[in-house]
């Protein structure tokens, strides 16, 4: 992986694990983005990491938005979701067995 991609978006790299995956990039020499709630922190982390791009993020949503979890029930598909894409199928498409 470390040879394939040269950009990284970390989200949550304010502390734990995204913040060492964070180090670990830059030490890489990879772009490292990184997002998280505690501006305080990306500051501090733009501050001790030259090159390192931050920007405050908030992926908390109030409890009136916050999706509830029944196990009693099947999922419902959310309104903000879009649907499951499934490959087409053809008609004249059969299955090909390897030549003998």
């Amino acid at each position: 992986m470390s040879d394939t991609f040269q950009t990284i978006l970390i989200i949550g790299a304010t502390s734990g694990i995204g913040e060492g995956l964070a180090r670990r990039f830059h030490a890489q020499g990879k772009k490292v983005i990184i997002t998280g709630r505690r501006q305080d922190r990306l500051d501090a982390l733009t501050q001790e990491l030259p090159g390192l791009s931050a920007h405050q993020v908030n992926l908390n949503l109030p409890p009136s938005q916050t999706p509830s979890i029944s196990l009693n029930q099947p999922p419902q598909p959310s309104p903000n979701k879009l649907p499951r894409w499934t490959p087409p199928t053809s008609p004249t498409s059969q299955p090909t067995s390897p030549p003998s």
